[in-house]
């Protein structure tokens, strides 16, 4: 009896095993042979890749000099601590910047620095220059809500003295609660997804690595929380920015992104303050919702992928080519 109890035991092991590494493999594909890269498949929040900031309303940043793996891809910063190639602090002559600030998407997540729609844009930009030098300093950070990237914009920005400033804003970003904070950042302990079930995360018996001991109450997850959150923080968000922008004689630009357009009411009011602002819009979202275009990582992973990444550039480019003087296309 008992060595039946173990053989059992045994089979139904060795079946889970199996099991969780064909979803690993089919999840991450053939890095799931690689158990650095497969360590690397958590939230930024449960790497060691960040660092309380010395701004509290900033709350936290990419550790500087980075290049490391996060979700299998390269994560590399410069000596600023950005997700981007080296800039001078002082921007050199005849050159233009544009200084793009989001979360996740924008940092990017789940790709290559090089096909991210910042570095695709700033390519563009300067293959297209009538002589100007063009810089697109990415501030972007995953897991920013509107309260760190204000903060980026009030406390970090500045000082590379940009041209103009762009706000790129996904549905997920007002999910984050805007708070004034009162204490600094305590980094969460190391997460190691080698050692943890992806199948079980996924059936909801094993919780992720990061959750709201980091942001406690920050995510809200009800629908109509999500829908009255980002009402009432993007107008206020968005007048800050462009009050911030204008005292200091910046260009500022929000942009749009998600995979499918907004909902009516949301862009209703959302469009009013723009309109009362004079905030322009490009709307990534309504480029990315062309319902054909599988335009997501995975239905795991449902951030932008390349093909993402470059109709972003595109509809960027749509608008700069208004304001700026560039060759024809």
């Amino acid at each position: 009896m008992i060595r039946k109890l173990l053989i059992t035991g045994l089979v139904a092991v060795g079946l889970f095993v199996l099991l969780e590494f064909s979803y690993r493999f089919v999840f991450i594909g053939p890095k799931a042979l690689n158990p650095f890269a497969v360590n690397s498949y958590t939230t930024l929040m449960g790497s060691r890749h960040v660092k309380s900031s010395e701004f509290p309303s900033v709350y936290y940043e990419l550790k500087p000099n980075l290049d490391v793996l996060l979700r299998g891809v390269p994560l590399r910063t410069n000596s600023h601590g950005l997700a981007d190639r080296e800039y001078l602090l002082k921007k050199p002559a005849n050159t233009y910047r544009i200084a793009l600030l989001g979360s996740s998407w924008t940092m990017p997540a789940s790709v290559a620095p090089e096909i991210a729609y910042q570095s695709v844009l700033e390519e563009q930009l300067n293959a297209r220059s009538t002589g100007v030098n063009y810089e697109v300093i990415n501030f972007g950070v995953e897991q920013y809500g509107l309260g760190e990237i204000i903060g980026t914009l009030e406390h970090r920005v500045l000082a590379f003295e940009p041209d103009m400033v762009i706000l790129a804003v996904t549905p997920f970003t007002a999910l984050i609660k805007w708070f004034d904070r009162q204490t600094s950042f305590q980094p969460p302990a190391d997460s190691a997804p080698i050692f943890q079930s992806m199948v079980l995360l996924q059936l909801g018996i094993t919780e992720p690595p990061v959750t709201n001991d980091v942001f406690p109450d920050a995510i809200n997850n009800e629908y109509p929380g999500w829908q009255a959150l980002f009402a009432a923080q993007l107008p206020a968000a968005l007048y800050r920015a462009k009050k911030f922008c204008d005292a200091n004689g910046i260009d500022f630009v929000f942009m749009f992104l998600w995979f499918q357009t907004w909902m009516a009411t949301t862009e209703a009011r959302i469009t009013d303050v723009l309109e009362n602002l004079q905030i322009p819009l490009v709307d990534g979202a309504s480029a990315l919702a062309d319902g054909v275009t599988n335009y997501k990582i995975s239905e795991v992973d449902r951030h932008p992928n390349a093909a993402a990444h470059g109709v972003i550039a595109s509809e960027m480019m749509k608008y700069l080519e208004t304001q700026l003087e560039l060759k024809p296309n």
